[in-house]
C-alpha cells in the first residue's frame, strides 16, 4: 500500500493563500518602510496599513473566484496577490509607459495602457497558475520580495541612524573656525524665478521697481547671475553642499534619494550652522518632493491637507491618486507631492517662529513663480492652475508667459512683505533669495514637438538663447556690513551659503569659481547620474 503523498506546509497546504496574503501585502509596507525612513513615519499609521491591504486582497481574491466560478480559490488567491504587486510597481512602471506611448506619437494615456496590461496579466495569470510548478515560483519570489525588503529595511534604518546616505563626502574644516557675531540666516529659494534680462526679453516684464524696492531695503542685486544646474534637485543639492554636486571631471553617480538627503538637512552647510548652536527651521512646502521636514529639523512650517501626508506617500506607489486625478483635477495634481496643503510666504508670514531658539537658520523653497500658475488678475486664486501641466502649458506661450507674469507680480510684494516683516524682528539679519533655475518657454525640454529630450546630445542642441533663459536667475543679498564685500555681480549659489557663513565666522571662507553646467538626469538602475556639460555664457567670456 503506498503511502499518501505529503503535502508541504506551505505550498499545497491548508493555508496557501494565507501565506500568500502575508507576503503580499506586508511587502509594500517593507519596501515603504525602506525607501522612507527619513521621513519620520507614523508607526500607528504603517500598522493600519496591513490590514487595510488584507481586506483588499481578499475581496480581490473572492471576486475573482466567483467571477470564474467558484473553481480554484487559491488559484484565485495567486491571482490577487499577483494584481496587488503589479499594482504597487505603478510608480516604477509610469516612465517605461511614457516612453512606450511616445513611440508612437502619444502623449498621454498612460491609464489605458496601464489597465490594459493588467487585464493581460489576469489572463495569462490564470492560465499559467493552473500548474503547481508556477505557483511554486510565485511563492517563492513573494516570499524573497518580503525577505529583501525586510532587509532593506534593516539597512535603510542603519543608514539614516549613522548617516552615511549622503552621496557626496563631507567637505568638514580640519580645526572648528572662530566665530563672529552669529546672524540669523534666512535662506529662500524662489523656484524659476528669472533675471531681469530675461523677463523683460521673453515675457516683456520690467521687473526694475521690485529690484529698486530690494536695493532701497539694503540688498545687493547681481546683474549677471546664473544657476549652476538648470534643474532643482542639483541646484539646490549644490547650494547646501557648497561645492558643485557634479562636474564633467568628476561624475557622480549616486543613490535615487541622495539629493533628497541632501536638501532636507544632511548637507555641508546645515551640518555646519548647527554645530554653530543654530536651530533649524524649515518650509515644508507642500508640493515637492524634496521639501519636507525631517529629524534635522527643529520647528517645520506645514498646513496639513485632507489627506495626511504620509498616507499619500504610501498610495502613490499605486495607480489610485492618478485615478483620483483624473477624475478629481483640481484635488490631485501626480506629477507632484500635494499630501500637504501648498505653503507659501503667506504662510511663512503668518506662522514664522521669530521667538525661536536664536540664532536660527530658515530654508524656505518658495514654489513661485514657478508651476502651478494659482494666481489671475487681481492676484486672485486660480485653482485651476493645480490641473495644468507644462506639456499642456508651453502649447499656448503667450498665455504661459501672461501667467508667470502675474505670478511674478503677486510674488514680489509677498517678498517685500515678509522682509519687512523680519526687519520688524531681527536687526542685522543675514537674507540670500536665490532662483534655482530659470525658465523653459522655448521647448528646451521638448524635442521635435514631442517628448521629452533625453539624451546629452539633444541638451547639448540647445541654442544660446535656449541656454540664456533657463540659466539666468535672479538673486539678492541682504548682508551684514562686515562681509557685504563678498558678492558680486557674476556670483552663482554654489557661492551663497560660503558667503553667509564667512558673515559670522572670523575668518572670511574662499569662493569656488563660478561654473556652469547644463545636464540631464539619468535614470537607469534608480540611480541619478547627472551628466554635466559646462558652458561659458557670451556676456562672461573675456573680451
Amino acid at each position: 500500500m503506498s503511502e499518501p503523498e505529503k503535502k508541504s506546509p506551505l505550498i499545497g497546504g491548508r493555508y496557501e493563500a494565507a501565506w500568500i496574503a502575508l507576503f503580499v501585502c506586508a511587502w509594500p509596507i517593507f519596501a515603504f518602510i525602506q525607501e522612507n525612513l527619513d521621513e519620520g513615519l507614523e508607526s500607528g499609521r504603517i500598522v493600519v496599513y496591513f490590514p487595510i491591504l488584507l481586506v483588499v486582497f481578499f475581496a480581490t481574491a473572492y471576486t475573482i473566484h466567483f467571477a470564474t466560478g467558484r473553481r480554484d480559490f487559491v488559484r484565485s488567491a495567486y491571482l490577487a496577490g499577483l494584481s496587488g504587486g503589479y499594482m504597487f510597481f505603478f510608480e516604477d512602471l509610469k516612465a517605461p509607459i511614457l516612453d512606450l506611448l511616445a513611440v508612437f506619437g502619444f502623449g498621454r494615456g498612460i491609464m489605458a495602457v496601464y489597465a490594459l496590461s493588467v487585464l493581460l496579466l489576469w489572463a495569462a495569470g490564470w492560465r499559467l497558475l493552473r500548474f503547481k510548478a508556477a505557483r511554486v515560483w510565485m511563492f517563492a519570489l513573494a516570499g524573497v520580495a518580503l525577505l529583501l525588503s525586510v532587509v532593506g529595511s534593516g539597512q535603510q534604518l542603519y543608514v539614516v541612524v549613522s548617516g552615511l546616505h549622503a552621496a557626496i563626502p563631507e567637505v568638514a574644516d580640519k580645526e572648528p573656525a572662530k566665530l563672529g557675531k552669529r546672524n540669523n540666516i534666512y535662506f529662500i529659494v524662489t523656484d524659476m524665478y528669472a533675471r531681469q534680462d530675461t523677463l523683460k526679453k521673453h515675457f516683456g516684464l520690467d521687473n526694475e521697481p521690485f529690484l529698486e524696492a530690494l536695493t532701497e531695503k539694503g540688498f545687493f542685486v547681481p546683474r549677471k547671475s546664473y544657476a549652476n544646474f538648470p534643474i532643482t534637485g542639483p541646484s539646490v543639492a549644490t547650494m547646501f553642499q557648497m561645492d558643485y554636486i557634479s562636474t564633467p571631471e568628476n561624475l557622480v553617480r549616486m543613490g535615487k534619494y541622495d539629493l533628497r538627503y541632501i536638501i532636507r538637512g544632511d548637507s555641508n552647510f546645515v551640518r555646519t550652522v548647527k554645530g554653530y548652536g543654530y536651530s533649524y527651521i524649515y518650509l515644508n512646502n507642500g508640493f515637492m518632493d524634496l521639501t519636507r521636514c525631517t529629524d534635522a529639523v527643529d520647528q517645520c512650517i506645514a498646513v496639513e491637507g485632507l489627506v495626511h501626508r504620509q498616507d499619500m506617500i504610501f498610495w502613490e506607489q499605486t495607480p489610485l491618486p492618478v485615478l483620483v486625478g483624473l477624475a478629481f483635477p483640481k484635488v490631485y495634481r501626480p506629477e507632484m507631492q500635494t499630501a500637504v496643503n501648498m505653503a507659501g510666504l503667506d504662510e511663512m508670514m503668518a506662522q514664522f517662529p521669530f521667538r525661536a531658539r536664536k540664532p536660527y537658520f530658515l530654508y524656505a523653497h518658495i514654489e513661485a513663480p514657478h508651476p502651478p500658475f494659482l494666481y489671475e488678475e487681481g492676484c486672485r486664486y486660480r485653482p485651476e492652475g493645480m490641473a495644468e501641466k507644462w506639456r499642456d502649458l508651453v502649447k499656448d506661450k503667450d498665455n504661459l508667459k501672461r501667467l508667470y507674469r502675474l505670478m511674478i507680480k503677486c510674488t514680489n510684494p509677498k517678498i517685500l512683505a515678509f522682509i519687512d516683516k523680519i526687519y520688524q524682528h531681527d536687526d542685522d539679519p543675514i537674507i540670500i533669495i536665490t532662483g534655482d533655475h530659470g525658465t523653459a518657454t522655448q521647448d528646451q525640454y521638448i524635442h521635435d514637438g514631442g517628448p521629452n529630450i533625453n539624451t546629452l546630445e539633444q541638451l547639448a542642441a540647445w541654442t544660446e538663447n535656449q541656454r540664456e533663459e533657463r540659466m539666468a536667475i535672479f538673486q539678492a543679498y541682504r548682508l551684514p556690513e562686515r562681509c557685504r564685500n563678498m558678492v558680486y555681480d557674476t556670483i552663482t549659489p554654489v557661492n551663497a551659503l560660503r558667503v553667509a557663513l564667512s558673515c559670522i565666522e572670523e575668518k572670511p571662507r574662499k569662493l569656488l569659481k563660478d561654473r556652469i553646467f547644463l545636464c540631464l538626469y539619468d535614470r537607469a538602475n534608480y540611480d541619478w547620474y547627472i551628466n554635466p556639460i559646462e558652458w561659458v555664457p557670451s556676456m562672461l567670456k573675456k573680451k
